[in-house]
């Protein structure tokens, strides 16, 4: 971290400027970012949001009340900050994630919630010194980065909960801060675009998504929030309106359509199992459009998704697995799935439209870069 550390000191420290939320954890953390904002937002605070990967453009990194920074604007702080700190040789994301501390001091934020890259004690973010600090989930993912344990990677996570924040936990592997039991929810009802649950005594709070795993990044934003002071209404509000894109994400009903950027095991597994609790997997045919980034375990992620398809586009983007050895796994998890193979991701997107029947269920998943992909194309 020395060269955020120096960055930080040579500015002035923008990053003590607000009260952050820092998130991090294996899954979870961009939906339970975009929740916690959404909701101080309703508490009337101004709120400064960091998240990654971008999908479409590197600015949705500069985000202050939902609201971008236009390209001007960011052009202008690149150019008055580039001269600061080139000898630096900060990488992309340590320059993206000082442009947005900066970007968030000069709007004068109340709240900054502030997204872990990979990991978390070594991550360019955890420069940050949080009021509240959330660790949504322990998995298996980025091992070559974090070491190919659990608790190797639990150590990693963890290190965002520093003494004197609040440090919150949907995961028994984390050992600093307080537990908060995700599964506590009761009478959770999906549909296809909203979730009802009821947890403690706050009755049918409602989501804005269909996707039912949700629900425990909800009770940890609800958590985040009441340790922050903030009222039961907005915090009702804020999650009913929260927008969670490329999560659980419907873009049509005849044929069905539904995109999530799963891309791990955990996030696969969670997807698998609210598509069932939505739609009937079993008698509709389930056509996919899948890619998946060449470091993540395909296998593993595969072994939840492969049983339910009837057909696949396999397709690429820049650093994903070639289509040749996602459909050898593939055929060997589900020797009867119809695999189509297509490079161009343009191509593929139109085959696997082409394709679909207005009773099929069509399912674009594997990477949150797929699917950015195909919004910058205006596929999306």
């Amino acid at each position: 971290l020395e060269r955020m550390q120096q960055a930080a000191e040579r500015l002035q420290h923008p990053e003590r400027q607000y009260k952050v939320v820092h998130v991090g954890g294996t899954s979870g953390k961009g939906s339970t970012c975009t929740m916690i904002a959404s909701i101080l937002e309703a508490a009337g605070y101004s709120v400064g949001h960091y998240t990654s990967p971008s999908l479409v453009s590197p600015l949705e990194r500069l985000v202050v009340n939902q609201k971008m920074a236009t390209e001007s604007v960011a052009l202008r702080l690149v150019n008055r900050l580039w001269p600061q700190l080139a000898d630096l040789k900060l990488s992309h994301f340590e320059f993206f994630t000082i442009l947005a501390l900066q970007y968030f001091a000069e709007r004068r934020v109340d709240y900054a919630v502030i997204e872990v890259g990979v990991g978390g004690k070594l991550d360019a973010t955890n420069i940050v010194q949080p009021t509240v600090a959330v660790v949504t989930t322990v998995g298996l993912d980025h091992t070559a980065l974090l070491g190919k344990t659990l608790r190797s990677i639990a150590d990693h996570k963890q290190a965002i909960i520093k003494p004197g924040s609040i440090g919150l936990t949907g995961s028994t592997l984390i050992k600093r801060g307080r537990y908060i039991p995700v599964d506590a929810a009761k009478h959770v009802l999906p549909t296809l675009t909203t979730t009802t649950f009821d947890y403690g005594q706050m009755k049918r709070i409602e989501l804005s998504s269909g996707g039912c795993y949700q629900v425990g990044n909800a009770i940890l934003a609800i958590e985040a929030a009441r340790a922050l002071g903030i009222a039961e209404p907005a915090i009702r509000y804020g999650l009913r309106t929260a927008k969670l894109m490329g999560r659980f994400q419907v873009l049509g009903r005849r044929p069905l359509i539904i995109v999530d950027g799963a891309h791990n095991p955990q996030k696969m597994a969670a997807f698998v199992e609210a598509l069932k609790a939505v739609v009937d997997t079993k008698h509709k045919r389930l056509v996919c459009l899948y890619a998946m980034k060449s470091t993540k375990d395909l296998r593993k992620t595969l072994q939840s998704l492969a049983p339910v398809l009837d057909a696949v586009v396999i397709t690429t983007f820049s650093r994903s697995y070639s289509p040749h050895t996602v459909r050898r796994v593939l055929r060997s998890l589900n020797p009867h799935v119809r695999i189509v193979l297509q490079l161009n991701p343009r191509v593929a997107y139109t085959a696997w439209r082409r394709s679909l029947q207005p009773d099929d269920i069509g399912i674009i998943t594997g990477s949150l870069y797929l699917i950015g992909y195909l919004r910058k194309a205006k596929l999306l």
